[in-house]
């Protein structure tokens, strides 16, 4: 399968948004030649409980698969913002993708590091 590399951040500061997002190639097609699959985000804190909120949404609904070795933006996404108060340490942004046409799942996990205090120069 193709990859791509994206600049990543590897460090959340307090206040300083990371946003999570999947990019794919591929996906099955239903009776109509649309796709139909969706994501779920979530983002685990180092004790390993669940911060925020799990954010549901659509991957790829209602369109054309894209071109065989296209790689393609999914249209959902997850904003995280580390918070003052919340613990320093390492976090995993986990992305749950289903493609409901053929039942296929795919569990994707990108782990960073919240610090606390501001950056020196």
């Amino acid at each position: 399968s193709p990859h791509v590399r994206v600049p990543e951040s590897a460090i959340a500061r307090p206040g300083l948004p990371l946003v999570g997002v999947v990019i794919f190639t591929g996906c099955a097609q239903n009776a109509s030649g649309h796709c139909d699959a969706g994501v779920k985000y979530a983002v685990l804190k180092p004790d390993a409980s669940v911060y925020g909120r799990p954010e549901v949404g659509e991957l790829w609904v209602g369109k054309p698969a894209p071109s065989k070795g296209t790689l393609e933006l999914g249209k959902g996404n997850i904003l995280v913002v580390i918070e003052p108060g919340d613990p320093p340490g390492l976090y995993t942004m986990r992305a749950e993708v289903e493609d409901r046409v053929s039942g296929k799942k795919l569990v994707l996990e990108r782990t960073f590091e919240a610090v606390t205090g501001v950056q020196q120069k």
